[in-house]
């Protein structure tokens, strides 16, 4: 037997309303359903082994380099540092250069989410390497830790602001080969830059702090544009 229902028109809007609620929903959803470790393995078994390559080759050298003092010990603190910007360059355009950003965007877990597990990855990479190769560095050329070490960190936070600064200025740039590139120029740039300087341990510390601020106001606004969706960023070509 059919029975039929005289179902009334919804009211005006309702439609609308319920389906902004249930996206809504399922936006506060969406850590739920995946842990931030889990998410954390995910980005970094996408991470090519080169990158692991080469920081660990950049520090057995320093290890089986010679010299002695200060200089070389802030060498080769520089060196790892401006390696180290280069090389996570790549890895954030990953998604882009492999064409798979769009579908990124279209996952549960947001784009900027995504970004800033790549991020955390890689910042936890970066100042774990730094302090390493200071380390090893003042322990072999018999020179002090502090100064090395803050002026890699320097040079570390400067270059990743200027390469994400560069990148929303230059969208052109979308393969890992490019970004590559353009990392290698502003890092090796600023190494030059460093060593030709002749700063305090107070200097550089606040030069260190500048660029952080920097760096993290840069990194938030990209994070920004991409979930709001409402601008261009060098990881949102819509």
């Amino acid at each position: 037997m059919d029975i039929k229902y005289d179902v009334p028109a919804p009211p005006a809007g309702a439609l609308e309303r319920t389906i902004s609620l249930g996206q809504r929903k399922m936006r506060s959803m969406r850590l739920a359903k995946m842990p931030l470790g889990r998410l954390l393995g995910l980005q970094l078994a996408h991470f090519s082994p080169l990158y692991w390559a080469v920081q660990l080759v950049i520090i057995v050298c320093i290890i089986l380099s010679t010299g002695s003092g200060t200089e070389s010990a802030r060498f080769a603190v520089l060196v790892y540092a401006g390696a180290a910007n280069a090389l996570g360059c790549p890895e954030l355009l990953r998604d882009i250069s492999c064409s798979m950003s769009e579908i990124e965007l279209s996952c549960r877990i947001s784009g900027a989410k995504l970004l800033a597990a790549r991020l955390l990855i890689i910042a936890c990479a970066d100042l774990l390497g730094l302090t390493l190769t200071a380390g090893i560095a003042a322990s072999k050329f018999g020179a002090e830790l502090t100064l090395p070490l803050i002026m890699g960190a320097a040079l570390l936070f400067s270059s990743s602001f200027l390469t994400l600064l560069a990148l929303r200025l230059l969208p052109f740039v979308r393969s890992r080969a490019g970004a590559l590139s353009l990392s290698l120029v502003i890092s090796a740039a600023l190494g030059i830059v460093c060593l030709s300087v002749l700063w305090s341990t107070g200097v550089w510390a606040l030069v260190c702090i500048v660029s952080l601020v920097l760096l993290t106001a840069q990194t938030w606004r990209e994070l920004s544009s991409i979930e709001s969706r409402k601008e261009k960023s060098i990881w949102n070509y819509l």
